[in-house]
């Protein structure tokens, strides 16, 4: 038989993470405390009901031991001291839930470019879209414990201007991307087609419009499936329009797939591509 704090310790520790956030401990020692054990060591009789007193005297419990403590870069999250540092992509995954690396960062990490960025770049939600996915988050964790009284609420993290001491660029979108788990890492990314989409979305936070077409020129058409589909679900015309160029027109590929993007084309020139660059006719009539 174990104390309730060991359990909790036990659990945070298989989680292996270095940073944890105070509404994940809460839904772990709420469980705890539902099944009485963890991993099949029964936890000691309470005195007391689970709720946010108890939860509050485990975490000032687990703090005193220095098995937790406030993080560095993110104060609303927990440092676990059985775990190493973490890197800033894993670390600014963990703080946000909803957060990916997108853009040059994840040309990068799928070996699209051979630029090392400067900073690490996130996608995350903006904050009414935000909320809505934290309540949608929330209610799931509920659902699993639906005669409770008192519950948590995750709290958005505030991203300081470093992590890990890596430089850190935070877009917000009204329009997130699915995103994929790295392998052995806690990071997610935006699947590789999205990845393409934000080329054309935001050039200027992928090396710009030069470097997005050689990037495309390389290595469309290995992934040209996931680029339709990504573009086609895509809100945006003037995106199927510059993909609609530059599969059709630079890299010389016919697919029935992108005809219908065709109708948003209109007289415009090297504007679809760059919007920011001056107007160069040879790059043809897509707007």
């Amino acid at each position: 038989m174990i104390s309730f704090a060991e359990a909790l310790k036990m659990a945070i520790s298989d989680l292996k993470k270095p940073v944890i956030s105070k509404f994940e401990i809460y839904y772990l020692a709420l469980s705890i405390s539902k099944k009485n054990a963890y991993n099949g060591q029964l936890i000691r009789t309470q005195r007391k009901a689970f709720g946010f007193e108890k939860n509050s005297n485990l975490v000032r419990s687990l703090s005193s031991l220095n098995f937790i403590f406030q993080d560095s870069d993110f104060k609303s999250h927990y440092r676990v001291n059985t775990e190493s540092n973490g890197n800033c992509d894993e670390v600014c995954c963990l703080v946000d839930p909803f957060c990916y690396l997108s853009h040059l960062s994840a040309m990068q990490k799928y070996g699209l470019t051979n630029r090392i960025p400067e900073i690490v770049i996130l996608t995350t939600a903006e904050s009414k879209l935000w909320n809505q996915m934290k309540t949608n988050l929330e209610e799931k964790y509920r659902a699993d414990f639906p005669n409770e009284t008192e519950y948590f609420h995750i709290k958005r993290a505030v991203f300081p201007a470093t992590v890990r001491k890596m430089k850190i660029k935070v877009v917000e979108s009204k329009f997130i991307h699915p995103s994929i788990q790295i392998r052995d890492s806690h990071a997610r990314i935006s699947e590789i087609g999205h990845t393409f989409l934000d080329m054309l979305t935001n050039p200027e936070l992928c090396g710009g419009m030069a470097h997005v077409i050689d990037v495309w020129k390389e290595n469309a058409k290995t992934y040209l499936d996931e680029i339709i589909e990504a573009i086609d679900q895509g809100p945006k015309s003037i995106i199927k329009c510059r993909a609609g160029y530059i599969i059709d027109e630079v890299l010389n590929i016919q697919n029935d797939r992108i005809n219908n993007w065709m109708k948003f084309a209109q007289r415009g020139g090297s504007r679809v591509l760059d919007p920011n660059s001056p107007y160069a006719p040879i790059l043809g009539e897509i707007a």
